[in-house]
């Protein structure tokens, strides 16, 4: 390389270094802040808070919904301080859910949440016999869980028996007719939505007057959780209502939703015979449940067996608010085991807080 090059390629090496050393120096100062980022999504409160205090009334039916006891008004409390009595149910808090299937697991599922034993005493009608019922009630952050469960016992005309036939239709092959018989056993739950005249001092009676369910005054709502051994038993949810006012007659219907009911009744208005059947059902006709998925239009034409029977509703399997309350039930030796499981909050302008 000659003289002339190595000096040039000195010189740009020279040059290089000091550009290199001049970019290291002092930092510069701090520029201005920049614009706040979008906020993050809210914390879980790990707190689980407790149920508030709630009164309900609690109705039970054996056979037909005439025949009725129940009480008044119970407290609904998780004060660890309050004693489960006649009047007083205490709900603990479950970090374990209790199984919903209408088998007591006792203290195994429902810990530390004692059984409060209920007086039940004539409300409407003639009067079953039956005493009391015992009511175990839970928590835990999404959920409310009860248990209800009482025993029938023989006064006059009733006896013990698993009414889940009700409206059975049956056929007469002398008589040449269909004859629908059999009632249904009831559990209502009445809570308040809003301040009721009287319940303060008559509970769910301010709403119930033996036969309806309406509210004392405009305004006043209330909701009421209905459980039947035959409406709702197949399934697996009870009837969520909603009462209102209404001037005469019964003003409870079920919550707003896809469906509103939990059973047709299988009669159209005036019919001697059913209107609908199982599909490809046989001569001796079916038992329940008939199913909203299997059912089709009566077949008149079928050479029908003597006492042949066909379900007197259809099961439906509800949707909306409706739907809110979950419930399994069994019957043992004239022993009703009803369990409900229900959001707390369900967003639900027609359904209690708890």
């Amino acid at each position: 390389m000659s003289v002339g090059k190595s000096l040039v390629a000195f010189m740009a090496i020279c040059y290089l270094a000091i550009l290199i050393i001049g970019c290291t120096g002092d930092q510069g100062p701090v520029g201005p802040p920049g614009f706040p980022g979008k906020e993050g999504p809210s914390g879980q409160n790990l707190a689980i808070s407790p149920v508030a205090d709630r009164t309900f009334g609690i109705l039970i039916a054996n056979s037909t919904v005439s025949d009725l006891v129940g009480a008044a008004k119970v407290l609904l409390t998780s004060d660890t301080n309050a004693v489960p009595g006649s009047d007083t149910v205490v709900a603990r808090r479950l970090e374990k859910a209790p199984v919903i299937d209408g088998v007591d697991g006792g203290d195994a599922e429902w810990g530390s949440a004692a059984a409060s034993t209920i007086t039940l005493d004539s409300t409407a009608g003639k009067y079953n016999g039956i005493t009391s019922a015992r009511i175990r009630a839970a928590y835990d952050r999404q959920y409310v869980y009860m248990q209800v469960k009482w025993t029938e016992v023989v006064i006059d005309n009733f006896a013990p028996s698993k009414d889940v036939n009700k409206g059975m239709w049956s056929y007469d092959s002398t008589l040449a007719k269909w004859v629908r018989s059999g009632g249904e056993d009831m559990l209502c739950l009445g809570w308040q939505l809003t301040t009721i005249t009287g319940w303060s001092t008559a509970g769910i009676k301010a709403i119930f007057d033996g036969s309806v369910f309406r509210t004392p005054a405009s305004g006043e709502v209330a909701d009421l959780w209905v459980w039947q051994s035959t409406e709702t038993y197949y399934s697996g949810f009870l009837g969520d209502k909603v009462v209102r006012y209404a001037d005469a007659g019964d003003a409870s219907q079920f919550d707003a939703g896809t469906l509103p009911a939990f059973a047709l009744e299988n009669s159209a208005t005036g019919s001697n015979m059913p209107t609908y059947m199982r599909s490809g059902s046989p001569v001796d006709g079916t038992s329940y449940p008939l199913n909203s998925y299997e059912f089709t239009k009566f077949d008149t034409q079928k050479k029908w067996k003597n006492h042949a029977t066909i379900p007197g509703y259809i099961s439906f399997i509800p949707s909306g608010s409706t739907a809110d309350v979950r419930s399994t039930a069994t019957y043992d030796n004239g022993t009703w085991t009803v369990e409900l499981r229900r959001l707390r909050q369900t967003g639900n302008g027609d359904d209690t807080i708890l």
